[in-house]
């Protein structure tokens, strides 16, 4: 049965630090896509010698954080003690979990020469019953990350869980499934996905049909809960963000760096990170 479209959501543009971004997750009329719960495409963008991201030291708690690096690179420090840099196309996957302070950048190499920068940044919630699991951080550099041929005009990137006996290298807690898909010349494509679980479908560039549907770059799809299989036709150089995962089905509240599913959480979560209990960063690693 094939899975067909509840709505097509359009990019909010929004200014975070005086850098400007793309957000079709969330947007005013879609909260959640359980369990993702917010989208950041950054770029792609030229950047002057000296550019910096205005993403200091901050807290999270309560889900994952997934940076996929298209162009440039990242520079990650946390209060773990770990000090990473990874580059165009790698990712960096970040479980919050009971708590941790981390600052993201571009690399000092970067800031002395410049560049162009794409990334996206994903926040993927954890359930109650994980919420306050250890923190842990995965780097993985391009190089690490699976190939997979979908068909002679398409080709798949595996950031988590596994296609057609293929496993990525990432540790999901959760059992994401996670991809970018890069489109060669115009071509069909056809996808399974289990029927219970939420679609994540974000048209990074190019564009897309769907059920006589015409969707433009920059937009994310929001499917129905039923069927097991997209269809859709890609033109030349579109590039696709395509993951799902299973849906909690519980209270999410969201407040600046934390996902919880309470305000009384959220609160603690505001009182321990003032406490000192999510550790602390020192950004000269």
């Amino acid at each position: 049965m094939i899975r067909t479209i509840q709505k097509i959501e359009q990019s909010m543009i929004i200014n975070e630090g005086g850098l400007q971004m793309k957000q079709p997750l969330p947007t005013n009329s879609l909260k959640e896509i359980d369990p993702f719960v917010l989208l950041h495409h950054h770029g792609p963008m030229q950047c002057e010698k000296g550019f910096e991201l205005p993403f200091g030291a901050h807290p999270h708690r309560g889900f994952e954080t997934v940076t996929i690096i298209y162009n440039g690179d990242i520079e990650h420090k946390d209060s773990l003690g770990t000090s990473s840099i990874i580059r165009t196309g790698g990712i960096q996957w970040m479980t919050a979990g009971s708590g941790i302070i981390h600052s993201e950048n571009v690399s000092e190499s970067f800031k002395e020469n410049g560049g162009e920068l794409e990334i996206i940044q994903l926040w993927i919630n954890l359930p109650s019953t994980l919420k306050m699991t250890p923190p842990v951080y995965q780097g993985i550099q391009s190089e690490q990350l699976p190939l997979i041929s979908l068909n002679q005009h398409a080709i798949m990137t595996l950031i988590s869980g596994t296609y057609n006996s293929v496993q990525s290298p990432v540790i999901s807690i959760t059992d994401i499934f996670l991809s970018t898909i890069s489109i060669l010349e115009n071509t069909h494509i056809q996808l399974q996905v289990p029927e219970t679980l939420s679609i994540l479908f974000y048209v990074k560039k190019g564009n897309v049909q769907i059920q006589n549907e015409n969707i433009m770059q920059h937009s994310l799809i929001h499917f129905n809960d039923k069927g097991n299989t997209i269809i859709f036709d890609a033109s030349e150089g579109t590039e696709i963000l395509f993951g799902y995962g299973n849906p909690y089905h519980e209270p999410i509240v969201v407040r600046g760096p934390f996902v919880m599913n309470s305000f009384n959480e959220i609160n603690q979560a505001i009182d321990d990170y003032h406490a000192g209990n999510m550790g602390n960063i020192d950004l000269s690693l």
